[in-house]
């Protein structure tokens, strides 16, 4: 269960994105098949879609004044939080319409709705991609103390099962820096040179 708002907003935020997401592309598609079958789930898609990106931009301004996190994070969350509200209320906007007209939209105001639909989904990556950044590059939402946690745990030794070893880890990008001069040191198996040439497998 979640335990702090950022979470909440988490759980909240995926699955009104992929409605979205799904309602523009079945939009797109049942203009080009013509089949009222395709748009019908492209309306649904677009109404639940709709009312879950309420409820998580509801949960992201909450989650806002809890999190911990730096002055570039801040800025990020700043550009997320301004980016969600356009993309929510045009989508918001699209719903309306689509009611309005009982989704029944005449040839060229569907052309006009298919165009300001397409720029809804760009809108939603870049605010998935804004989002990610404030959470993966930034660490913003994540406790210094569950970081602080984190990194202990993350220079301790683990083992993975055969064929999910990593592939690139820091004791393979970085050599020992006490190797001698003219030599590497390593983990079991590697190479070890010495400054007179010889080497040998640790």
């Amino acid at each position: 269960m979640w335990k702090t708002p950022a979470e909440l907003h988490a759980i909240l935020n995926d699955a009104p994105a992929a409605l979205l997401v799904f309602a523009v592309i079945l939009d797109f598609v049942g203009e080009f098949t013509k089949k009222e079958s395709i748009r019908t789930a492209g309306f649904w898609s677009l109404i639940g879609g709709t009312a879950g990106a309420i409820l998580a931009v509801l949960s992201g301004l909450l989650a806002e004044s809890w999190v911990e996190h730096g002055e570039t994070a801040h800025a990020l969350i700043e550009q997320h939080e301004r980016f969600a509200l356009i993309t929510t209320s045009l989508f918001i906007i699209l719903a309306i319409w689509r009611l309005y007209r009982r989704d029944k939209l005449p040839d060229v105001e569907r052309k006009i709705y298919l165009g300001v639909a397409a720029g809804g989904l760009a809108l939603i990556v870049w605010v998935g991609h804004l989002g990610g950044q404030v959470l993966f590059r930034y660490a913003g939402g994540i406790p210094t103390a569950v970081m602080e946690a984190a990194i202990r745990d993350r220079q301790t030794e683990h083992t993975h099962a055969p064929g999910e070893e990593h592939d690139n880890t820091p004791d393979a990008e970085q050599p020992d820096s006490t190797a001698g001069e003219g030599g590497v040191t390593g983990g079991e198996g590697e190479v070890h040179v010495h400054d007179d040439g010889s080497e040998h497998i640790d």
